[in-house]
């Protein structure tokens, strides 16, 4: 069922996620992030460490984007702006990155100069995925990397990702997921989806799904563990209480984390 948030309601829950990641939360993401300034989950194939992990999750984003050197790309939620940097340096793409976070968009900026992009270009803005600050058919294609968990009114985020894309324009999603019988207050300043419902909203606002799997099982657990070892008991003791919430969410069976690769209808 499609729910209408309106446009007050929005900004101030954006405002309290940019808040969240401006406080002290933003020292354990440095942390957890590496010298990669990568601060999401990762994707172990083998014996490999969480930066290693994190940058593999991040080109299989581009594994699932068929463009080459010089395609113009929107990073919904970018973080410090790993990701971006490690996509524009590697396949000479054009990145716009947005956060809702003013101490992530100044770190991301400063990844820019400390990382390098190659031959690609990366550029960040403090801006709110549910009111994109771009013309119509500004990009190529787009990404969200654990980062539509926090926006209250996904219908209208990937509304205005379909309206910013170009013809035939396609999304890379890696988001957590609610399995069966998850509390809806599980996790303050999240709205997670079920799969299903994932997939309806996609298709409702005029995308082709062209892959949709849960990698929970692979992801999840192995990226907590990593993320629980580095973390100190008293000095990020509410990170540390999140990844054993996520953690017990999971074991329960009331956690995924999805792959969606989607494809702009005409």
């Amino acid at each position: 069922m499609k729910i209408t948030f309106d446009a007050r309601t929005l900004r101030d829950s954006s405002g309290a996620v940019g808040r969240h990641y401006d406080g002290p939360f933003a020292e354990a993401c440095r942390l957890l992030g590496g010298r990669r300034r990568q601060y999401h989950m990762g994707l172990f194939t083998g014996a490999e460490n969480l930066e290693a992990a994190q940058a593999a999750l991040t080109e299989e984003v581009a594994r699932r984007l068929p463009f080459g050197a010089g395609t113009e790309l929107l990073d919904i939620g970018c973080g410090v702006g790993g990701p971006a940097c490690q996509l524009a340096r590697d396949h000479g793409w054009s990145i716009t990155g947005i956060t809702v976070s003013t101490h992530q968009a100044d770190e991301a900026r400063y990844a820019v100069s400390d990382l390098g992009t190659g031959l690609g270009r990366v550029t960040v803005q403090h801006a709110d995925a549910h009111f994109m600050p771009f013309t119509t058919s500004a990009f190529d294609g787009a990404y969200a990397i654990e980062s539509l968990l926090h926006c209250t009114d996904k219908e209208r985020v990937l509304a205005e990702c379909r309206r910013v894309l170009r013809p035939g324009g396609r999304v890379v999603i890696w988001d957590l997921i609610a399995r069966a019988d998850l509390p809806a207050d599980a996790f303050p300043l999240a709205n997670l989806f079920g799969f299903q419902d994932y997939r309806d909203v996609c298709d409702r606002n005029g995308f082709e799904i062209l892959l949709a799997q849960d990698r929970g099982e692979e992801i999840i657990p192995l990226s907590l563990s990593a993320f629980a070892r580095l973390l100190d008991s008293e000095k990020h003791r509410a990170t540390l209480h999140c990844c054993h919430q996520l953690a017990r969410a999971f074991g329960a069976g009331h956690l995924g984390y999805a792959l969606f690769q989607l494809e702009k209808r005409p």
